[in-house]
């Protein structure tokens, strides 16, 4: 297997630039700690990246079963409070409540029925996938070329260079391809499951781009980083995140810390739960008190207050619980907000001091601004 063109992509980005890149991507990493510019980094050095592209047919075979929902009723009983002297049925009979609690009574219900059935067809599309041209290519900085190669002048990518086809990474466009075949095969009804794929591949065209790049490692807390990116197109740059230790904030630790304390202001929500289920039974108990209000000896003249009066007093242990949780919660956001933006804020003073001791351009007004 051979490429079928080989393409070498001039270098457009500088070295200061891609360092730049690295440099404002670190800090604006929300993972990364608030004194990430302490870190010491390398020089800047060029390699080149062997990206292969490859297009094809697929006609992918594809058979299943497809499940088609319906609503279907059936009988059952369940527990039911009627009062004294109120018919209702049970298994099948009609019958007159000799006093007043729970019975068991006959009621239909409706629930969800899936009918399967085989299904199977093919379809024919054509995909284009890429990857390095090595045996376990760098993902991360692969996720940066369609980008980076979309921004390139068209002048700058000259039909020359040589490469040998990577076996490996070959075999994986093959089956990347077809994988993405599969997902475009519409499957009908609510569900389907067992599927088998079958895919037949015909190959258009295999491409190689070698295309230059910058890396810089630099060290942080005695450990060593690296970041890389293409020097084609505008800047661009990946990096591996420094772990600070636990005197160091950082944006993600922030955020983490926020969720713990939403979590334990919303923990009185539980409780509030519970009123509002106390409130609706005593509202049942209130409603009783209405129905059987001037029957004798039945409790209607109790349980009329009683539920009335003990719902309103469980709403209202309720709204105020709410209201308090509410408050709660707004004030630990506020609080993460101002965290994060005076930490943003030292962040940015420390990129504007290296830049500056770098002898880079300074930041423009809208890379101050960060989220």
């Amino acid at each position: 297997m051979e490429f079928s063109k080989i393409f070498t992509v001039k270098k457009e980005v500088t070295e200061q630039q891609f360092l730049r890149n690295v440099l404002i991507g670190l800090s604006k990493d929300k993972k990364s700690p608030s004194n990430i510019m302490n870190a010491k980094f390398g020089k800047v050095t060029e390699f080149e990246a062997e990206v292969m592209v490859l297009s094809a047919d697929v006609e992918v075979n594809y058979s299943g079963s497809c499940g088609y929902d319906r609503q279907e009723q059936y009988q059952t009983t369940e527990s039911r409070y009627v009062r004294e002297g109120e018919w209702y049925v049970s298994n099948g009979i009609k019958k007159r409540a000799s006093y007043s609690g729970s019975v068991k009574v006959d009621v239909v219900k409706t629930k969800t029925v899936t009918d399967w059935s085989p299904h199977n067809g093919t379809i024919n599309t054509n995909k284009l996938c890429f990857c390095l041209n090595k045996d376990n290519g760098d993902e991360n900085l692969l996720d940066l070329f369609s980008t980076a190669f979309e921004e390139a002048n068209d002048e700058s990518v000259i039909e020359e260079g040589s490469a040998n086809v990577n076996s490996s990474a070959y075999k994986f466009l093959l089956s990347n391809c077809e994988t993405k075949a599969t997902r475009d095969v519409k499957w009908p009804g609510d569900h389907h499951k067992d599927e088998t794929y079958n895919c037949k591949t015909d190959v258009n065209e295999l491409v190689c781009y070698i295309v230059p790049c910058y890396k810089v490692e630099f060290e942080y807390n005695r450990k060593k980083y690296c970041a890389r990116g293409f020097a084609i197109g505008k800047a661009n740059e990946v990096h591996e995140v420094p772990q600070s230790d636990g005197k160091v904030e950082s944006i993600e630790k922030i955020e983490n810390r926020r969720k713990i304390m939403v979590h334990e202001a919303e923990k009185p929500l539980k409780i509030k739960k519970l009123f509002v289920t106390l409130a609706i039974i005593m509202g049942f108990v209130g409603l009783y008190g209405i129905v059987n209000n001037g029957t004798p000896n039945c409790g209607a003249e109790v349980c009329l207050p009683l539920g009335l009066i003990s719902m309103a007093v469980f709403i209202v242990i309720a709204i105020v619980i709410n209201i308090k949780v509410k408050n709660a919660v707004a004030a630990v956001n506020a609080l993460a907000n101002i965290e994060k933006k005076k930490l943003n804020n030292i962040k940015v003073n420390n990129l504007i001091e290296v830049l500056k001791k770098l002898n880079l351009p300074a930041l423009s007004a809208a890379e101050k601004k960060w989220d």
